[in-house]
């Protein structure tokens, strides 16, 4: 329902998703239509289940040091607050600048900078970042 990124060095909060949630990108039926053979187990790393294209409220080209999630498990009713510390290692790879071939054929310059969170219906988190044009699993929560 929420993430905040938070730099203590520069000493800055930033909204990274705002406050609503958007269940209409993750719905199952949605997914279905994509993807007709997925049973609703595992996380389907697919841009059209995961990216939503919003973005970030306050853009910088600073990474945060943390990333602290507010989410509810539909499967449980349960709240929870999951915090990511973006290490050194996750950084440099997201500072790395990369090439991609699109779809159009084009080579184009492209960073893994955007993480995706798989939440579990246990509390878990999954942690990947994405890019490129493909996923780099970074951890569990």
């Amino acid at each position: 329902t929420k993430a905040y990124g938070i730099n203590t060095q520069e000493d800055w909060t930033s909204i990274l998703h705002t406050h609503s949630q958007f269940m209409t990108v993750s719905d199952f039926k949605r997914i279905k239509g994509f993807l007709p053979n997925y049973d609703g187990y595992g996380m389907p790393l697919r841009s059209y289940s995961t990216i939503a294209y919003y973005e970030q409220i306050m853009k910088t080209n600073h990474l945060p040091d943390k990333v602290v999630l507010y989410w509810t498990s539909l499967f449980n009713a349960k709240f929870y607050i999951t915090e990511l510390d973006v290490t050194p290692k996750m950084k440099a790879l997201m500072y790395t600048q990369q090439h991609h071939v699109e779809s159009d054929g084009i080579k184009r310059t492209c960073y893994q900078s955007q993480f995706d969170f798989g939440f579990l219906p246990n509390g878990q988190v999954k942690v990947w970042l994405e890019g490129c044009g493909k996923y780099t699993y970074v951890t569990e929560l």
